[in-house]
């Protein structure tokens, strides 16, 4: 997985070389591990309950500063995994993607998390509440 991260650089105000940056030529990178746990779900307009959902998030960050990188990674939820895209600035985590069946964003800030994906069969969106660690 070598994602170019050259127009999000860009918006840190990092120059860069589109053709030769990823997050494998950062000069500053890091492992991302996170495991989530939401005990809310929210389905499409239905209304919020309780449950019990765990996902998995796994991959790469790089950058010029650990103030702010671009991640690359997989989240992993029982039924399907999603090609992650994003930033990760302080505590925050601020990612987007897609699985084989719909889009997903991720919002970590701290240990407080949500996750949403949009379905387009339907269409339906279910957004989920938790912590993250």
């Amino acid at each position: 997985m070598r994602p170019v991260f050259a127009v999000l650089a860009i918006a840190f105000g990092t120059a860069l070389v589109a053709d030769t940056a990823d997050i494998a030529s950062a000069p500053v990178q890091a492992e991302v591990a996170l495991n989530c746990t939401f005990t809310t779900e929210c389905f499409d307009l239905e209304g919020c309950s309780d449950t019990n959902f765990a996902v998995s998030l796994m991959g790469r960050a790089g950058g010029v500063t650990t103030d702010d990188m671009i991640v690359a990674a997989e989240l992993t939820t029982d039924a399907e995994t999603y090609a992650m895209i994003g930033t990760h600035a302080g505590e925050v985590y601020s990612l987007t993607g897609s699985s084989d069946y719909g889009h997903g964003m991720l919002t970590v800030s701290g240990a407080d998390a949500r996750f949403t994906v949009h379905y387009t069969d339907g269409p339906l969106s279910i957004s989920y509440g938790g912590v993250c660690e």
